[in-house]
């Protein structure tokens, strides 16, 4: 009953965010479209930035598992961007609120690994090596790059060809991959 319960109110959230801004989502509403309780809401979630935070993760998860290789930063890139210009009306309505922090924190949550994972291979590509530390930098600087690129991708319109757009962006970040190596010479 309780994971049933638990799709059910994700399902429902869904259905809400894409209508209107997570501003204007109330538990009140949320729990009488479900046909549940408030109680049972707060069984399973603390507040509605947590549903928030668990519907993003699990979102992303699923496009994640959709990968062919999912440490593949490209494919993870474009399989995101993707999404956001199929989807754009609950990217805006989440964008939009005050909770957009979130959406920002799963993305950079999920790109850190693969971009670590990323500048290691070009390391390991051109026998060079960077100390722990340089890498994390290197990584947290792009990652905050392709927030930003992120971000602009979802205020534009209209949305450019996602491929176009991601190789654009992988052709800066392999230039700022390369700059950092030969720097450290």
């Amino acid at each position: 009953m309780s994971m049933l319960t638990m799709k059910t109110i994700m399902q429902t959230f869904s259905e809400m965010i894409e209508e209107m801004p997570f501003d204007k989502i109330t538990v009140l509403a949320l729990v009488k479209r479900c046909e549940i309780n408030h109680n049972t809401f707060y069984y399973h979630f603390q507040d509605l930035y947590e549903l928030l935070d668990k519907w993003i993760q699990y979102e992303i998860d699923k496009l994640v598992k959709t990968l062919e290789d999912p440490t593949d930063l490209k494919a993870e890139m474009k399989a995101i961007f993707q999404a956001c210009k199929e989807y754009p009306k609950i990217i805006n309505h989440i964008l939009s609120s005050l909770s957009k922090e979130q959406l920002e924190y799963h993305f950079f949550i999920k790109t850190e690994d693969s971009i670590s994972k990323y500048i290691k291979k070009q390391l390991e590509d051109a026998g060079k090596y960077l100390s722990d530390e340089q890498i994390q930098s290197t990584a947290e600087f792009c990652r905050f790059a392709l927030a930003g690129y992120f971000l602009k991708f979802n205020y534009m319109q209209p949305k450019p060809d996602v491929d176009e757009y991601v190789n654009h962006f992988e052709w800066i970040f392999d230039d700022l991959v390369h700059w950092t190596l030969e720097s450290r010479e």
